[in-house]
């Protein structure tokens, strides 16, 4: 059975401008599909997801950041580690639960 907390639904880069100043940005991707699997809603207004660093990323095509849906993430009942979650991310989480400021 496969663990709900694994399915992103997108991913983020961290990108920099090819301009002078080299700016720094994010770029993301998300997959509809996806979220239309795990049930979400795509005609609300608002949908609130999650991201988590990639600690396992080992070569530069692969995200820096994965995507997630929160109640996939609040069900989960497995070891973290599998997508690499520290103690960092979890009060980035909570954190993000009270403000609607994005974290980065």
């Amino acid at each position: 059975m496969e663990k709900d907390y694994k399915r992103s639904v997108g991913a983020i880069w961290n990108k920099i401008a090819k301009n002078e100043k080299k700016t720094q940005y994010k770029s993301i991707s998300l997959d509809l599909k996806e979220l239309r699997e795990q049930d979400v809603d795509l005609s609300q207004d608002k949908i609130n997801l999650v991201i988590f660093r990639n600690y396992q990323k080992s070569k530069d095509n692969q995200p820096d950041y994965r995507v997630v849906v929160p109640d996939t993430f609040n069900r989960q009942t497995e070891s973290k580690k599998d997508i690499g979650e520290s103690k960092a991310d979890e009060e980035l989480l909570e954190e993000s639960e009270s403000t609607d400021e994005i974290p980065f």
